[in-house]
């Protein structure tokens, strides 16, 4: 419940912010919620699951690290509001941004994957399903209808 409560107040914070920014800056601020928002839901369904592939291991400690890197990106975009920081991060932006838009890439289809087989692998009707995983797609809707057994 906290973890809803913690995204959903995260949300309504970035749509403030295209006040302060263009529209394409809050798309990709929420793009990246959504992607950490997929990362630890993901996580905790691989957690939460008895029998683990070598694939799943994988996808496991990539979701540790991949929150890791969208958590820096976040702050590495907050302190280059200032200057001076600018000036000493001004090399790490391409960098960080073509290993996160990879990350992102890796990210949506292995964890989207879990979600998907997850959903599928529950006792809910043909229809709940489908719209569960449609729901899924849309940052602030996911939150309220994909719950995983640490939440």
């Amino acid at each position: 419940m906290n973890r809803k409560v913690i995204f959903i107040m995260l949300f309504f914070f970035s749509i403030t912010g295209i006040f302060i920014s263009s529209f394409s800056d809050w798309l990709f601020l929420t793009l990246i919620i959504h992607m950490l928002w997929l990362s630890i839901t993901g996580f905790n369904i691989l957690k939460s699951n008895d029998r683990k592939n070598k694939k799943e291991l994988l996808l496991q400690r990539f979701n540790k690290f991949f929150i890791y890197l969208l958590i820096a990106d976040i702050a590495i975009i907050f302190l280059s509001m200032s200057f001076a920081f600018r000036l000493f991060l001004a090399y790490l932006y391409q960098p960080i941004f073509y290993i996160t838009v990879l990350g992102i890439v890796i990210s949506l289809v292995g964890n989207y994957y879990i979600l998907i087989h997850q959903v599928s692998n529950e006792p809910y009707s043909k229809i709940n399903k489908t719209l569960i995983i449609v729901a899924s797609f849309f940052y602030p809707l996911g939150v309220f209808f994909i719950e995983s057994k640490e939440e």
